[in-house]
């Protein structure tokens, strides 16, 4: 008898392939495709598998690697993963203090806002390559509609504190993608070959070979 030693998702019960992202199950073990989970933050728990305290953001998934695979993600990859997570976070947090600021004053309009879309993996990565494509273009209200037309949600309109998020996003994100162009860059240079010097011929020069070194002594 054949048995298929693969790991499934506990979710779809599809095998896992590599390279996939997902997650994994502190409570029950096992592994979920990032796009099986949530995207209710009660179904996540931290690094450490503690439930996730309120406002705090939803981990990234990680890439699935079988046992016995040879990992492909280069530093390239690797680079660019963090840069979308080092962003996501300021995001997120900027958005949840943005709600603060706003529920001091105006409490009933603060809770009218729901900031989950901007805590959930693929409109994350939607959002990171539509700005890695436009580049500086990939102003709040550009963003809002590519949500739109991505059918991630429903209005382009932005309350304050979202339009603030997104902003701060796209300007984290094009400032990473641009440090580690320039620290690539920098780090290419370096190890390029150094030109080495070409030897001038004497007779082109103004010098003239002698036996010794003190044959010219005294000479005018």
């Amino acid at each position: 008898m054949v048995t298929d030693d693969r790991v499934r998702c506990l979710a779809c019960n599809e095998v896992i392939e590599d390279g996939e992202r997902v997650y994994d199950d502190f409570v029950n073990g096992g592994v979920g495709h990032a796009d099986c989970c949530g995207p209710e933050p009660e179904g996540f728990t931290d690094g450490d598998g503690n439930p996730l305290k309120p406002g705090d953001p939803i981990p990234e998934p990680y890439i699935w690697r079988s046992e016995g695979s040879t990992p492909d993600l280069s530093d390239a990859d690797i680079v660019d993963l963090n840069a979308i997570e080092i962003s996501h976070v300021a995001m997120f947090r900027v958005l949840e203090g943005a709600l603060e600021i706003m529920e001091v004053w105006d409490p009933d309009r603060a809770r009218e806002i729901e900031p989950t879309i901007f805590d959930q993996h693929h409109v994350i990565g939607d959002l990171a390559a539509f700005v890695r494509k436009i580049g500086g273009r990939a102003t709040p209200e550009v963003l809002a509609q590519q949500l739109v037309i991505l059918k991630h949600r429903q209005t382009a309109e932005l309350s304050r504190p979202e339009q603030i998020a997104l902003k701060v996003f796209g300007s984290v994100l094009m400032e990473l993608d641009q440090f580690a162009a320039e620290e690539k860059a920098r780090f290419e240079a370096a190890k390029a070959p150094k030109a080495q010097p070409v030897p001038i011929p004497i007779e082109d020069t103004t010098m003239e070979p002698v036996d010794g070194p003190m044959d010219t002594w005294g000479q005018r």
